[in-house]
């Protein structure tokens, strides 16, 4: 066993030695130290100023500040969209509008999320000509309406598609 492992370490070592040619032993310059050339007063300056210099590199923040509530959104919709809810066509016969508003609901009521966002996920599940529809109404909307709640959406919604409308 012992030989084994003596043969594998003679292997290594001759193809660290083929790999790379041979070279002259360097020592590296001492280096003299004067013992006692600095007080102990001056090293804890340096020690402190260091310390100051390292605590200010630090306080510098070089990373990408990223929008937290950005992140919530996108995996909020991922979530969102990873539910199978139904999607509205708004150009299909048996479509039931009151029903995709109703399941669309139960979701996002339970997510927690702002009028606004239910408002904004609930958009996410529009294809089609609901889609379009909902596009162009959001743009004509005026500003001083501010954002699309979900109250809002959901008249505005159920006035466009129901059939009894």
């Amino acid at each position: 066993m012992n030989t084994r492992i003596t043969n594998v370490r003679r292997a290594e070592e001759e193809n660290m030695n083929e790999a790379a040619p041979p070279q002259a032993h360097h020592q590296n310059p001492q280096v003299s130290i004067e013992e006692g050339v600095m007080s102990n007063v001056e090293i804890r300056a340096i020690i402190h100023k260091l310390t100051q210099v390292l605590a200010t590199q630090v306080g510098r923040d070089t990373r990408v500040q990223v929008n937290p509530y950005a992140i919530t959104t996108a995996s909020r919709k991922m979530d969102f969209t990873r539910m199978n809810l139904p999607i509205f066509f708004g150009s299909k016969v048996k479509e039931d509008p009151k029903g995709f508003i109703d399941e669309v609901f139960k979701v996002i009521d339970a997510m927690g999320v702002s009028s606004q966002e239910e408002a904004e996920l609930a958009a996410y599940q529009l294809k089609d000509v609901a889609q379009i529809w909902y596009e162009k109404w959001k743009e004509e909307r005026p500003v001083r309406e501010g954002s699309v709640t979900w109250e809002t959406f959901k008249m505005t919604f159920l006035d466009k598609f129901s059939p009894w409308n």
